[in-house]
């Protein structure tokens, strides 16, 4: 979690979509808060997303977080979902950069990250206005009409990340167009 000085908690996850076999790819950012602060959350995560832009990140930063996510991968390697998330599309000629060399330096490559790299994958994400899409969604017993349509959005934003995981790229565009597109 992350306290910002206003008093506000929140959890964020981030995760690329598709970089393995598509020249274009997305990410997503998952917020999670309470209720009554989603959107404080979610203005609070595009924030810090675009203040590595003027606030470079450290090296105690890269450091921290590549501790991080080594210790992740060593855990994960136990989940099976992990293992074929990870071996998803490695026979694929469609995807002609992936082999078992990816997993096999997958450790390295986090171990070589520098900061440089890390603003070199930054500069290619949309951050603009025109290139974010928004979907919040509240959860819990007694919802209002106004929870009820954010409960729908968060339920078709759901669908969406599904069909993209799984591939089907014209379904999740389907669900999208259908609901609006929940553009901000």
């Amino acid at each position: 979690g992350r306290l910002t000085p206003l008093g506000l908690t929140y959890d964020v996850s981030f995760e690329l979509q598709l970089l393995d076999r598509m020249k274009k790819s997305w990410y997503s950012v998952s917020v999670t808060s309470t209720p009554a602060k989603i959107d404080d959350a979610l203005d609070a995560s595009l924030h810090v997303l675009r203040e590595l832009t003027s606030r470079r990140v450290s090296q105690q930063e890269l450091d921290r977080a590549r501790r991080t996510l080594l210790a992740r991968h060593e855990t994960d390697l136990k989940d099976n979902s992990y293992l074929i998330g990870l071996l998803t599309h490695l026979q694929c000629g469609t995807v002609p950069r992936k082999d078992i060399r990816c997993l096999r330096e997958l450790t390295s490559v986090y171990s070589a990250a520098t900061v440089a790299d890390i603003y070199e994958a930054y500069n290619r994400l949309g951050l603009s206005d025109q290139e974010i899409y928004t979907c919040t969604g509240v959860s819990g017993e007694s919802l209002g009409e106004e929870e009820a349509g954010r409960q729908k959005q968060l339920e078709a934003a759901a669908a969406i990340a599904m069909a993209s995981r799984n591939g089907n790229l014209f379904e999740a565009l389907r669900i999208a167009l259908e609901n609006g597109g929940g553009k901000k």
